[in-house]
């Protein structure tokens, strides 16, 4: 039995992996098309002067300047400093690097193993610790509550994944030339409202 939990564990890894990519990409191509978007809107906005100007009136861009965003990653960093790793991951992580420390192996993939465990290490985040051990064939212990974070976690990123798919530049990114002008003029209604 306790094979099969190991591969029904590991099958869900391959599916966060696989989720994680996949959120990934989307978020990429919407960073990539969103100037885009936003020319055509203005496009939009400028073949329609009277529309342009209750636009510029109702809509006003917020932005986090870098010091702010320093300081929120100051923050996280001191609640992270703070969070100690329980034992059992410590002897996982000391597994991990023995097989994959870049002093010791001439390997990419699994230096690159070595550079995301330590980073997990650091943030005492177990998920990513047994699901590196699960690719490594390192053998670990995962109870009932690790297999409902594994799912929890895939939940959370398929929620993300959604959310990313009905962004307006994602649909946008996604249609065909005809539908393209619907969604921007979609857009341009629901930031008057």
């Amino acid at each position: 039995m306790h094979n099969i939990k190991k591969l029904e564990i590991k099958k869900l890894f391959k599916e966060l992996d696989f989720l994680e990519s996949d959120y990934e990409y989307r978020n990429e191509v919407i960073n990539a098309v969103d100037s885009n978007f936003i020319e055509e809107v203005y496009s939009i906005l400028e073949r329609n002067p009277e529309l342009k100007t209750i636009y510029d009136e109702k809509y006003e861009v917020e932005t986090v300047s870098e010091a702010d965003d320093v300081i929120i990653h100051s923050e996280e960093q001191q609640i992270i400093d703070r969070i100690e790793s329980s034992p059992k991951i410590k002897k996982l992580y000391r597994e991990i690097v023995k097989i994959t420390h870049p002093d010791k192996i001439d390997n990419t993939n699994l230096n690159d193993s070595y550079i995301k465990a330590t980073e997990y290490y650091k943030i005492n985040d177990e998920l990513n610790i047994y699901k590196i051990c699960s690719k490594l064939d390192i053998d670990y212990d995962i109870e009932e509550v690790d297999n409902k974070e594994i799912n929890k976690r895939i939940d959370s990123i398929k929620n993300r994944i959604n959310f990313l798919e009905n962004t307006f530049t994602y649909q946008w990114y996604i249609s065909d030339e005809r539908n393209k002008i619907t969604i921007l003029l979609k857009f341009i209604e629901n930031k008057l409202k």
